[in-house]
């Protein structure tokens, strides 16, 4: 019927925060929310105090592919200056997390509701159910990360850690926060009174409340509707088949945004690897202009790079690790150094499609550094949890060299790596390639 065609979309409001570099995310996000959501009138909300204007440009560009909205929101610096005066892990998490709570004081009078999305999001189908789920005249609607916990079953304690809800993704009661007045006088009292309480204990430290996700619970815990859905996954663990519509990518060995291309081949999550990636390629199509061509050699240079590589997995055995941190790379992978006490390893383990046999074997490792190293050395990790060194070589700055070790029982081995001694902080190590062979 015609008059199905001229009836107005439904409409979508999606929030997105953080500080100025974390909105280079945000392209990412839009596009795999477009593609799966055409039908509806979305506007994206950008909540920020600062935007850097490339960024702003980027997400402009694709909300204008997909015929849809975007809105840069910028909050007042001081709104909050009140939290930086005690235990708010400012640190772990910047002032930016608290930003959508205030909706009420910041969006246009027309919007009465919002849905907040962490940028680690992918989603795999319309989330409309979820979108418009009554809110029962709550100010917030949340999702356990487990989903069988009640709010009575927290104490006030747990709550202040953060336990009722994942803020990754919460729908807000936009109306009900602007007729309460939620901004920053609503939220500072809250604030003050638990910095008055002695601390609780998360993570090994001293703190009055888990940010946002601490904070917000504490004070609407009993205006907080619990959602019990399979829709949405809080993936702190990787399920053996993905049903949600909407999943968060927090488990700590298997964080999906972070991975690369080259490693869909050998990454147990390399479904999640892979579609990310899909929707991040796509991105950059549009932000970036690319043709046809210039499509293909991404594409082309990241498979190529995985298939050299092929006995090893890429993706760390954790993503927690305190001594490096993954880089996006022009190389097979690379690490930068952030700290130097104690002693930091990489184990690339072996993948499935390493088959060990009896004999000798050649593992071979080829790397440059950003800073000289002496002493670098190729670690092999036993299956008994040991480390062995099995090569050294002096590096000089950017110029690339090869290590080589023979071992004899390679079914003692889960696979080889780097460590971080001798190697100067802030050094990052590019691994250009790494392989293994039967001699």
């Amino acid at each position: 019927m015609e008059l199905t065609k001229n009836m107005a979309k439904q409409k979508i409001n999606l929030i997105g925060r953080g500080n100025s570099p974390h909105f280079a995310m945000a392209p990412t996000f839009l596009v795999n929310f477009f593609e799966l959501h055409k039908d509806f009138d979305v506007t994206f909300y950008a909540f920020s105090d600062f935007i850097d204007e490339a960024y702003l440009k980027d997400i402009e560009k694709v909300t204008k592919r997909y015929g849809q909205n975007y809105v840069y929101i910028q909050i007042d610096a001081h709104e909050l200056d009140f939290l930086k005066n005690g235990k708010a892990m400012l640190k772990w998490w910047p002032i930016q997390v608290y930003h959508p709570f205030l909706a009420g004081k910041y969006m246009p009078e027309t919007v009465d509701r919002a849905m907040y999305f962490d940028f680690d999001i992918l989603f795999f189908g319309d989330i409309s159910d979820v979108y418009f789920e009554d809110f029962e005249d709550n100010f917030f609607i949340g999702i356990s990360e487990d989903q069988e916990r009640k709010d009575h079953h927290l104490s006030e304690d747990d709550l202040r850690r953060g336990y009722l809800i994942n803020n990754g993704i919460i729908i807000l009661n936009v109306a009900k926060l602007r007729e309460n007045h939620v901004d920053g006088n609503y939220l500072k009292p809250f604030v003050e009174e638990l910095y008055a309480k002695p601390a609780v204990e998360f993570a090994g430290l001293d703190v009055a409340f888990v940010a946002d996700q601490g904070l917000i619970p504490y004070i609407f815990h009993e205006q907080i509707k619990i959602l019990k859905t399979a829709d949405v996954l809080h993936m702190v663990h990787m399920p053996e088949k993905n049903q949600a519509k909407i999943v968060h990518l927090l488990d700590r060995a298997y964080q999906s945004h972070k991975a690369q291309l080259q490693d869909i081949f050998t990454a147990p999550d390399f479904e999640y690897i892979y579609t990310y990636q899909r929707y991040k390629i796509k991105a950059k199509m549009i932000t970036d202009d690319l043709k046809a061509g210039q499509v293909f050699d991404i594409f082309d240079k990241a498979l190529t790079k995985g298939i050299d590589s092929i006995d090893f997995i890429l993706t760390p055995q954790s993503y927690n690790i305190t001594h490096w941190r993954r880089l996006d790379s022009a190389y097979l992978t690379s690490y930068r150094l952030l700290r130097t006490n104690g002693i930091g390893r990489l184990n690339f383990r072996f993948s499935n499609h390493f088959k060990k046999e009896t004999g000798t074997y050649r593992v071979t490792m080829t790397v440059k550094a950003s800073n000289d190293v002496k002493g670098f050395g190729l670690v092999g990790h036993t299956t008994s949890a040991k480390v062995k060194r099995m090569a050294s070589v002096d590096m000089i700055k950017d110029e690339p060299v090869s290590l080589t070790a023979e071992v004899d029982v390679v079914s003692d081995y889960s696979g080889f790596g780097i460590s971080s001694y001798n190697v100067p902080k802030d050094t990052v190590i590019d691994i250009i390639a790494l392989r293994i062979e039967k001699v």
